[in-house]
């Protein structure tokens, strides 16, 4: 396995619309807009990164948990950047049922 980053990678979302499931498929994600850095959004080699079938793009890291702890969509952040927001319990971490290489491990 090899490191893609030295960080770890989370999905967050707004403990109202993840409710007491910690584990979400793939098709209810499609479905509740993602919240994408501008940058995802404008690489064309990035948009794998997008699993929903509408997005909203935030400037930046703050701006895009602010946006998930709102209730507009869910997002994929690096844990770190979400570690007091996740401690207040203004957002909660879940997985994606079938989650591709989100973990930053290529096997």
């Amino acid at each position: 396995m090899v490191p893609l980053f030295s960080f770890e990678i989370i999905s967050i979302a707004c403990p109202k619309w993840l409710g007491n499931s910690q584990v979400k498929s793939e098709s209810e994600v499609r479905i509740y807009p993602q919240i994408v850095l501008q940058y995802i959004q404008r690489s064309s080699s990035l948009k794998g990164h997008i699993f929903s079938n509408r997005s909203y793009t935030a400037q930046n890291i703050l701006d895009q948990l602010d946006m998930v702890s709102m209730g507009m969509g869910w997002a994929i952040v690096p844990k770190y950047q979400a570690l007091d927001m996740l401690d207040s319990g203004d957002i909660v971490e879940f997985k994606i049922e079938g989650e591709r290489v989100l973990t930053g491990v290529l096997n």
